[in-house]
Formats: structure tokens, sequence, C-alpha cells
């Protein structure tokens, strides 16, 4: 009785028609019982005997009563028959709104989970993408940034060496020792750095420390290659790389010059050249 009403209040077309059918067929029960109860009243008997009817007063009434009680009885049952089959039809399109209701609410959860995916997607695709841009940045920065050499003879840097005659004093082999210093002063390791010592002029032979003289281009010693390490900067090392170098001066001369030139797989050469003179 509550659902039924609640369409009707609704509005429910079919529930409408039904209830009005109803009220028809109740209306015009009233109506039969009204005029059968208004022929009761008459006096049949007068109607009967000035018609002259031959058929007895009771069954007449009886005929009548049935007749009235007949089509009541029929407008009842096509009343409640229409009202039947409209509340059905109510209950069929209360269940496919109940199915539809259901099949809108199945797309709108899959469409959140989907929104959900898809948000959970977009996260992980901006991390990765500022994981790249972090990486491209890192490596933009790590190009950017070089190694840089700087020379020291001694105690004696980088500036002075081409502006001042350097003193030295060679042994009775007529061998001088000068050691070289060299610091990575860049922001990045040198890769294999290499060192090439040029004496002039050409009889002054060149060798690394204890190795003597060499006979293929004496004048010339080159010092690096896959043998040696790579040079990380100074301010994180403080450690300056050394290379120990005899200088053979032939006798009767007193002056030379040196030329020290350094680079490396990533770093640019870089070169200096030093005046010396020998005293006893």
């Amino acid at each position: 009785m509550m659902e039924s009403a609640h369409y009707f209040a609704a509005g429910d077309p079919a529930t409408l028609t039904s209830m009005k059918l109803l009220l028809a067929a109740i209306v015009g029960t009233i109506g039969f019982v009204a005029a059968f109860y208004l022929l009761s009243r008459l006096d049949l008997r007068n109607l009967t005997s000035s018609f002259k009817m031959s058929v007895p007063l009771d069954v007449i009434t009886f005929l009548l009563n049935l007749s009235l009680l007949f089509i009541s009885l029929v407008a009842l049952f096509v009343a409640l028959a229409a009202f039947n089959v409209a509340r059905e039809a109510g209950n069929e399109q209360r269940a496919a709104l109940d199915a539809s209701r259901k099949a809108i609410e199945s797309v709108v959860g899959t469409a959140q989970k989907q929104q959900q995916l898809l948000d959970e997607n977009l996260k992980i695709a901006s991390a990765h993408l500022e994981l790249v841009r972090q990486q491209q940045e890192e490596e933009i920065r790590r190009l950017a940034q070089k190694p840089k050499f700087e020379f020291a003879l001694g105690s004696i840097p980088e500036d002075a060496l081409s502006k001042v005659r350097i003193r030295v004093r060679a042994n009775e082999q007529r061998v001088v020792e000068l050691v070289l210093s060299v610091k990575n002063v860049g922001d990045a390791t040198a890769r294999r750095p290499i060192l090439r010592a040029s004496a002039t002029p050409a009889n002054v032979a060149l060798s690394e420390h204890g190795q003597g003289q060499r006979s293929k281009d004496p004048n010339i010693l080159q010092i690096g290659g896959f043998s040696v390490m790579d040079m990380p900067p100074y301010n994180t090392s403080q450690t300056p790389s050394r290379y120990a170098i005899d200088v053979f001066a032939p006798p009767n001369l007193n002056t030379f010059s040196i030329m020290f030139r350094m680079w490396g797989e990533n770093a640019p050469s870089h070169a200096v050249t030093g005046e010396f003179e020998i005293i006893n």
C-alpha cells in the first residue's frame, strides 16, 4: 500500500488511470444501488396493473436486482483488473528504474576508478618527469664544469715562471733536477692528464727522474696517458700532482728554457714557459 501511494503521489500515469477506473466503478455501483432503491420505492403493482403485465411482480423485482448486482460486479472486476495491471506495470517500471539506477551507479563507479587510476598515473608521470628534469640539469651542470691546470715549480708560482729567470744548480754530471707541481683548480676531474715538456735548445735532454738519458727526442718528455690516474679538483683532493724531471745540460751551456704543457680528455691545453740559468 505504501508503494502504491508512493507511485500515486509521484504521478505515475498507469496508477492514475487505474484509480480513475476504480472510482468510476464505485460511482456506477452507487448509481445502480440508488436506482434500485428508487425503483423499489415505486408501486410496481399499480404499474403492472396499469400496463396489464402478465409477469409476476416478484420475478420482475428479482431479475432487476440480479441485473444490477451483475453490472456492479462486472464494473468492480474491470476496475480491479485495471488496477492490478497498472500496479504490475508500475512494479516493472520501478524495477526498470532500479536497474537503470544501478547501471548508472556502476558506470559512475567505473568512471571514478578510472579517474583515480589516471590521477595515480599522472603523479607517477610527474615524478618521472621531475627526475628526468633533475638528471638533465645535473648533466648540464656536469658538462659546464671543466678542469683547469695551474703550474708551480718548487715555491715559484705559475704567474712568476714566465717573468723571471730561475736560477738552478747542476750536479757533477750536469744534471738539474726539477719538481713541477700541478693543481687542478677547476670544478671537474681531469681525465687522463698528459704532461709534455719541451727543452730549448734541442741539445738539452729531458727524462723522468732516475730514468737516464733517452736516445729518441731527448729534448721532449711526455708523461701520462692510460697509465696515469685522473686528477680530481684540488679543493677536494688538497694534494697537487708532482712530476720530477731530470735536465741534462751539455757542457758550456748555462741557460735553457722549458715549455710545460698539460691537457686531458676533457681538459683544454694549458702551457707555461720557464727560463733557467745554471749557477755553480
